[in-house]
């Protein structure tokens, strides 16, 4: 991957977050950190749960067992 592809993926991902945040803050009102916080959970939480969607057969597997 080049680095110029990964500066235009930052570059997207942040006026990204610039575009929710204003939006949260016009709906709810809260501060820039707890909208920070925020956008940091739903990301870190969609990853691991993409990561368990798409495991591999063993992970998988003791995934459904652990259920």
């Amino acid at each position: 991957m080049s680095c110029e592809a990964v500066r235009t993926f930052k570059l997207v991902t942040l006026r990204e977050v610039d575009l929710v945040g204003a939006e949260m803050n016009r709906l709810l009102g809260p501060d820039e950190r707890q909208v920070l916080d925020l956008i940091s959970t739903a990301g870190g939480m969609a990853g691991a749960l993409w990561q368990m969607a798409s495991a591999r057969a063993p992970v998988q597997r003791g995934l459904i067992e652990c259920r």
